[in-house]
This record gives C-alpha cells, structure tokens and sequence, in this order.
C-alpha cells in the first residue's frame, strides 16, 4: 500500500527495481514510467541504499531522498541495480529494510555469462576500465557478484518476505514484453491492462562489439565530460557522451580468459541458477549457463538494457 502522508516533499518509494546490471533495468524503468499509475525517480539509479560505488548519495538526508517521490501517483519507485552486489556492496537490503520495511523489489535476471560479459564491455565503452577481463574481474569482483543470483536473493530475503520480490528473466521482458509488464504491474497493484506504443521500443540497445580508445577513455575522463555530467541531465549526458566518444570507438579485440577461469566462473554460475531455482520454486529457463569458448566472449548474444 501507497506510504503515509510525510511533512517533508515527497514520500518514500512503493517499490525498487535491484537488478542485476545489463539485465533489462533501463528499460523496465522507462516501461514503468510510462504507466499512469506509476512515478519513477529521476534521475535513474540514486543508489541510495549502496556505499562506495561512484554517483552513491548514501550520503545525503532521507529528507533529499523523499524528494524523489513527489508524486500523486498511486506507485512510486525508483531503480537501482548497484543493490545487488553483494558481498562485494554489503548492508544495502538491511538499510533498505530499515527505512522502507514494505517495500516491494523487483529483480531482473539474464543468463550468467552473457550478463557478465555486457558489465564489462560497458565499462571497456564508457572508459572506466582498461584492464583484460580476468585482471578487471579481481580489481571489481561485483562485476561477477552481479551474475551470482542465488546469492543475490539468499541476501534480499534475509530482510524481506518472498512475496514482496518479484524475480524475472530479462528474456520475457525482451521478447515478451507486455506479457512480462502485465506481471510487474499485477505485482504492484496498478492496472495490468495499462498499453501503450511505448513498450515496443528497446532502450539502450548494447552495441557489444565496440569499446572505446585510449584517446576516447581520456576524453570521458576530462575535466570538460565530468562536468557536462553533473550539469546535464542523465538522459541530455548519455546522449552528449556518445556524440563525444563516437570517432574513438574501436573493435573490441577477443576477450582473453583461461581455460581454468572459465571453468570456474561456468561452474559458480551454474550452482547459483540452481539455488535460485529452488529459492523461487520458478525453472527460469533462458538462465541455462552457456559455457563461453575460453578466448572469446563475443559470440554471446546482445540484448537491451
């Protein structure tokens, strides 16, 4: 149910959107915002919940996050994926737990490998790593965290019921998206017969093959972009920020990874669909974990985000 009256602007959110990261967040977020019923913070990703990540606002008022949510709408929310890298990001659903105790969570799931592979190669693309995949994965290990969804789960419902977190494939929401659509909002209480020409289109479709230059990685990181950041709006930035790195775009090269790691990551996230499956009782059949070829990632299929 819709949070109490508050004195201060604003309320806190009906429901957040956790993850994972590349799994479809971006675009369930627009879908949602399209409905009537429904208001979602802007900008996306507040990571209010979640230390030590860059753009956190942990650091501000409860107060600056109410005021997010000043809406009439029936539903408010906002999404985050940075939720759920635990442990790597630890105490983010017990704070969620204690501030919005009835919230309402949604986890978007897509097959292990092909989810790991995307975070990566948007952090080649945006600049904000240079290092080999093996070598990236041991300075940020929550770009692995981010596919272990058991795991991700085991910790949601240490702090919420099952019933008030909904778990779905990021395949539906691509290929059957209203029917995926029909479920959230059926999940949230809104009207499940809400359709718009809105839910045909696919936001920030991967272009997979591509990362950025050195040149390009220096130019995002430049005094001049860190500004336009913080001044533009996230969706004027995102555009502007792609303008700016298109001439700096190269083919990403195959991506590296020993037979040995490969094995142990496909083995990781093979228990980790598993537990899953039993926490949810759910057969999640697209998280069939596809063993990559060893030295190259790239055959794995893009999808929006």
């Amino acid at each position: 149910m819709p949070n109490p009256p508050h004195t201060t602007p604003g309320r806190l959110p009906d429901f957040i959107v956790v993850g994972a990261t590349k799994a479809g967040t971006t675009s369930i977020d627009q879908y949602l915002s399209l409905h009537p019923q429904i208001h979602m913070a802007r900008p996306k990703e507040p990571r209010y919940f979640v230390e030590g990540v860059i753009g956190s606002t942990s650091h501000l008022s409860l107060d600056w996050y109410r005021s997010l949510f000043r809406s009439e709408r029936t539903m408010c929310g906002e999404t985050s994926p940075q939720y759920t890298y635990w442990p790597t990001r630890t105490g983010v659903a017990a704070r969620i737990q204690e501030v919005i105790p009835h919230c309402r969570l949604i986890y978007l799931v897509r097959e292990p490998w092909s989810r790991l592979k995307s975070h990566y190669l948007m952090k080649l693309r945006t600049g904000r790593t240079a290092d080999d995949l093996a070598t990236h994965l041991n300075a940020a290990p929550q770009v692995r965290d981010a596919s272990c969804y058991g795991t991700q789960l085991s910790e949601l419902l240490r702090y919420f019921p099952r019933e008030q977190i909904l778990v779905l494939e990021s395949s539906r929401l691509q290929r059957q998206t209203r029917e995926a659509l029909r479920e959230v909002f059926l999940f949230l209480g809104v009207d499940p017969g809400f359709d718009t020409a809105g839910f045909d289109h696919q936001y920030h479709v991967s272009q997979e093959q591509s990362a950025l230059s050195h040149t390009g990685m220096r130019l995002l990181n430049s005094p001049t972009v860190r500004f336009l950041e913080r001044t533009l709006s996230q969706w004027a930035f995102y555009h502007a920020r792609n303008i700016l790195s298109w001439p700096f775009r190269r083919t990403v090269p195959p991506l590296e990874i020993s037979p040995a790691l490969q094995t142990r990551l496909t083995d990781l996230f093979r228990r980790e669909v598993d537990l899953l499956r039993r926490l949810t009782g759910e057969d999640f059949p697209s998280l069939e974990v596809r063993a990559p070829d060893p030295t190259d990632l790239s055959g794995l299929p893009p999808q929006h985000e």
